[in-house]
């Protein structure tokens, strides 16, 4: 029986890492994409932002400070994609899954 895992793409297992860290970017790219760009959409037809405020907004003190330790969390679970060597069965982990889930 092979050692090789049953979705391995490249022979390479830190490309494999690289490929799969990519994926969930792109994955975590577009769910916050799509989330904000329907958000900002509401505000703007409730009247309570205006067209492009968001871009020019300045975010301080404790709002800041939530801004920064999600960005930790989001750095901490891609870290872990290069670190990790349990098996790759899916572009997508469970648990990477799982947290994504658990901020909808």
């Amino acid at each position: 029986m092979s050692d090789q895992r049953e979705f391995t793409y490249f022979t390479d297992p830190q490309v494999d890492q690289l490929v799969s860290l990519t994926w969930q970017l792109a994955q975590e790219l577009s769910v916050l994409r799509t989330r904000v760009r329907v958000l900002e959409e509401q505000l703007v037809d409730a009247g309570v932002l205006r067209p492009g405020q968001v871009d020019t907004a300045e975010v301080t003190g404790p709002a800041a400070d939530r801004i920064a330790a999600e960005r930790r969390q989001l750095v901490a679970r891609l870290t872990r994609v290069l670190t990790e060597t349990d098996d790759h069965d899916m572009p997508m982990r469970q648990q990477f899954s799982e947290q994504l889930s658990a901020t909808k």
